[in-house]
């Protein structure tokens, strides 16, 4: 048997939706996980915002306190 087989229009037609669709798939996830990155990281600034708040409520104010 040769290798004499010559792929159909058809055949090229779904390789180039293949690869369109596993492109766009792609750029979907790409921008999923910038928006996650982007969102985790104002979560991290807020919670050390918050820890930072916390830890200044938390200190005795001895100067404004009568002895």
């Amino acid at each position: 048997m040769g290798s004499n087989y010559e792929p159909d229009e058809t055949c090229y037609l779904r390789s180039f939706d293949s690869y369109q669709e596993m492109k766009y798939k792609f750029q979907s996830l790409r921008s999923l996980i910038c928006d996650l990155l982007k969102t985790n990281q104002e979560l991290r600034n807020a919670l050390l915002e918050a820890k930072s708040d916390a830890h200044c409520s938390e200190r005795p104010q001895s100067r404004n306190t009568p002895r």
